[in-house]
């Protein structure tokens, strides 16, 4: 893992890679959090280093089906009319 950014706080540093090698260990695929600024930049840099596989999904943006699917959207189509089929 690359060193922490001397304006991360070293504490919430250490909490954040305890969450990622649990998540690393259990084979956990996606990390839940809002926190932008110190979590879901050391899961990228884990996972660009090649220490883990885990994603981080920040609530912020809002939550969406497609970061469970590989990026797959759901295809919304309007109800079928029973006599057309």
């Amino acid at each position: 893992m690359p060193s922490r950014d001397p304006s991360d706080n070293r504490s919430v540093v250490r909490t954040d890679l305890q969450l990622i090698a649990q998540a690393a260990s259990e084979g956990i695929a996606f990390i839940l959090t809002e926190d932008r600024n110190t979590l879901s930049k050391y899961v990228e840099r884990a996972r660009s280093a090649g220490v883990c596989q885990c994603r981080a999904v920040l609530l912020s943006d809002g939550f969406d089906e497609a970061w469970f699917n590989d990026g797959q959207k759901v295809l919304e189509l309007p109800p079928q009319d029973p006599d057309d089929a």
